[in-house]
């Protein structure tokens, strides 16, 4: 038995069209000297090489040590690459010299393990190592030191008879081990019955992530890990505009195969009352309320959908009425989970707080201002030209993921000088950032009472920011009494 190891470049066509030849010739001769000189230290023998390297390894812990310092390795340059290990039977076939005379591979392997090893290459994410059951029964008690293995599920890959298990390398409390989506050649798959049943046929009403989703991978990973060890109610705690609304999704989507009953996405943003509650839960279900009590009506409708997850998001305003709803459906539904998003604890037995700060602002913060500014400029590059100003906005936006979405909406175009400026005036500068900080840091301590988290209302903070500046487009200002040339002042009532 022999583990293969296959890589894939991530984006390779579109590095080569930004940057030109020269510049990418150059990042490849880095890539291929560090890649090779790893090779040599854990053993290991190249068979092929494309936009990726197909390699041979006699050990799994060999090949799974290469993967983690093959990735550290590609980072250092500015790239990243999909990974993917399995162990199997091959066949050995050397080719004759006059072969590799002519470019020839020294080397030849034959064998169902290759195209299985593929596959499960392809099926991997940017930067995920991704690894067969057997590759994982190989590594045994193995693993790097530092690192986890983590297993996301069953999938199905085209031209193998069954479902195979996949199992993900990472870094112990650094990788975010999302299990990966479906790709052409593979999906996942849940058993139902006698049966595997594509996850993409679980029913669900998540809306597609128009965007990348950049950063909150301990934020998502820890989310998982509660729920997959038997929380039923989760709520994810944090001032407006903070993301918990995307974390939520984000959750429902790609662990959508642990939940065969469906994940449903409840909208509580109009809700003020039971009936809101009930309404916007009904709609996201899919169910018609009858005449009797709609709390009791969903809670059956819950319960019959077995294993379920219910996303309620915008819970803040309702947080009274928790009792008399999202209590009861616990109790109804032992098999449903629920996770809320709020400002506010609901204060429920058995809750689970997972309370989220702003990003990093010397991290993913400044990774999600330049995915955002590269979604408007595909050739936008982070260099020390700009990386100070670039930092100075991203400062001034404070961290929080939905204002980092503003300099796109914007003038993500702009250089980011002139966005530093128009980030400055619509946060008031530097001052009222600072302000808001000190804010923010009050609110975010748990108060008497259920402690709301935000000073802001219902609005992101720095729409509060802006109303201060001007008038709102949404309530145009009320014409003045000298404004109309036949307008009479009223005297006030003695």
């Amino acid at each position: 038995m022999h583990t293969l190891l296959f890589t894939d470049v991530e984006n390779s066509t579109r590095f080569h069209e930004a940057f030109g030849d020269e510049r990418a010739a150059a990042v490849w001769t880095a890539h291929d000297r560090r890649s090779r000189d790893l090779l040599a230290r854990h053993g290991g023998r190249e068979i092929g090489r494309a936009d990726g390297l197909f390699l041979l390894f006699d050990r799994t812990a060999d090949a799974a040590s290469y993967a983690l310092e093959y990735r550290a390795a590609l980072a250092e340059l500015g790239l990243s690459a999909r990974v993917g290990i399995h162990a199997g039977a091959v066949t050995l076939r050397a080719n004759a010299a006059s072969d590799i005379a002519r470019g020839a591979n020294g080397l030849e392997i034959d064998g169902i393990a290759t195209p299985i090893a593929a596959r499960i290459m392809a099926l991997a994410r940017g930067g995920q190592i991704l690894m067969s059951a057997a590759a994982r029964a190989a590594l045994a008690a193995d693993v790097p030191a530092g690192a986890a293995v983590v297993a996301h599920g069953h999938y199905q890959l085209k031209g193998i008879e069954s479902p195979l298990e996949i199992h993900e390398l990472g870094v112990r409390d650094v990788s975010p081990f999302v299990p990966p989506a479906d790709v052409d050649k593979a999906y996942r798959v849940v058993r139902d019955g006698d049966l595997w049943r594509p996850v993409r046929e679980v029913r669900h009403n998540l809306p597609p992530e128009r965007d990348a989703f950049v950063g909150r991978g301990m934020e998502l990973r820890e989310l998982a890990q509660r729920l997959s060890h038997g929380a039923r109610l989760v709520t994810i705690l944090g001032p407006g505009g903070m993301g918990k609304t995307r974390l939520a999704r984000r959750y429902g989507s790609a662990w959508l195969g642990d939940w065969p009953g469906g994940v449903y996405f409840c909208d509580l943003s109009d809700a003020r009352s039971i009936e809101g509650i009930a309404s916007a839960t009904a709609s996201a279900l899919a169910v018609p309320l009858g005449r009797h009590n709609p709390v009791v009506q969903l809670s059956h409708v819950i319960a019959g959908r077995g294993r379920c997850l219910v996303v309620l998001d915008n819970f803040e305003q309702v947080v009274a009425h928790a009792p008399a709803t999202l209590s009861r459906w616990l109790d109804a539904a032992p098999a449903a989970a629920f996770v809320v998003t709020s400002r506010e604890r609901l204060q429920l037995p058995g809750e689970q707080v997972l309370a989220i700060e702003p990003l990093a602002l010397d991290g993913d913060a400044i990774d999600l201002f330049v995915e955002r500014a590269r979604a408007q400029r595909p050739a936008f590059v982070l260099d020390e030209a700009n990386r100070t100003a670039v930092a100075e906005v991203v400062r001034l936006l404070d961290g929080f993921p939905l204002r980092s979405n503003w300099p796109r909406r914007a003038s993500a175009c702009s250089p980011p000088g002139s966005l530093r400026c128009e980030c400055a005036i619509a946060s008031n500068g530097s001052a009222g950032c600072a302000a808001h900080r000190n804010g923010r840091r009050r609110c975010s301590r748990p108060s008497t009472g259920r402690g709301r988290f935000s000073p802001h209302g219902n609005k992101p903070p720095w729409r509060s920011a802006r109303r201060s500046t001007g008038p709102s487009r949404s309530r145009p200002l009320k014409r003045s009494s000298t404004s109309h040339p036949g307008h009479r002042r009223r005297r006030s009532p003695t």
